[in-house]
């Protein structure tokens, strides 16, 4: 099966699987220090790009404001109306809420994960699993590194494509939880920032963390609209 996944800024993605067209967090305008978000150039761009039109599937891991903006979504859902919109808490006027530990709206299976950060022990934070004709994508959205409760979820699940934010690549508890969890699974690493934005040189670690892992087919998100085909 050909995927493809089209960055918008931070962690946002648009999947197209077939006819399948599903985005994650691909919409927020909050401006974080050392961090990317969808400027007003960059949201014009997408409403014309192929990989950011029609989606099925609107889905956000969290409502932190690099990861959601409820002006952008409405104005989505103004265009594509018929798109299901998935979110942990109560936002829009039309959605679906996530509250329960695991929930199946299939091809879609969300899970209750942990937040990276103590301090943000009680954000409610989801992360999910799309099944495509038996390939399963996961996106743990902003989950604790090297996570137990997502250790859970992948003991007897394998995942094809991961989605992920750069910690897990960098740090060496992340890349020891891919090689036993994921060992088989094709890497998409986001949440990095767009080049004038990286003031910590977060772009510089994750390209020297890619090569401690040589033989995985591992694509940098980096740049606006950024697209990358997987084949799985």
């Amino acid at each position: 099966m050909e995927l493809t996944v089209t960055l918008s800024a931070n962690a946002g993605v648009a999947v197209v699987a077939g006819e399948n067209r599903l985005w994650v967090d691909a919409l927020h305008h909050q401006k974080e220090r050392g961090f990317s978000s969808v400027s007003p150039q960059l949201q014009g761009k997408m409403l014309s790009h192929p990989c950011f039109q029609n989606p099925k599937w609107i889905c956000f891991t969290h409502c932190h404001g690099d990861h959601f903006s409820q002006k952008l979504t409405q104005a989505a859902e103004k265009l594509w109306p018929d798109a299901a919109v998935f979110l942990p808490e109560n936002r829009l006027e039309k959605q679906i809420l996530l509250s329960g530990d695991r929930e199946n709206y299939a091809p879609l299976t969300f899970y209750r994960f942990p937040h990276e950060g103590a301090q943000y022990a009680d954000v409610s934070h989801y992360g999910l699993i799309a099944n495509f004709s038996g390939k399963q994508v996961l996106f743990p959205g902003d989950c604790a590194t090297a996570s137990e409760a997502l250790a859970e979820v992948l003991q007897n699940t394998r995942i094809d494509l991961a989605v992920l934010p750069f910690p897990w690549l960098t740090l060496s508890r992340g890349r020891e939880f891919l090689e036993r969890y994921l060992p088989e699974a094709k890497l998409a690493v986001c949440h990095l920032p767009f080049e004038e934005d990286d003031e910590n040189g977060y772009r510089a670690a994750a390209e020297k963390a890619k090569k401690l892992m040589p033989g995985r087919d591992i694509r940098l998100l980096m740049q606006p609209l950024q697209t990358e085909i997987f084949i799985i």
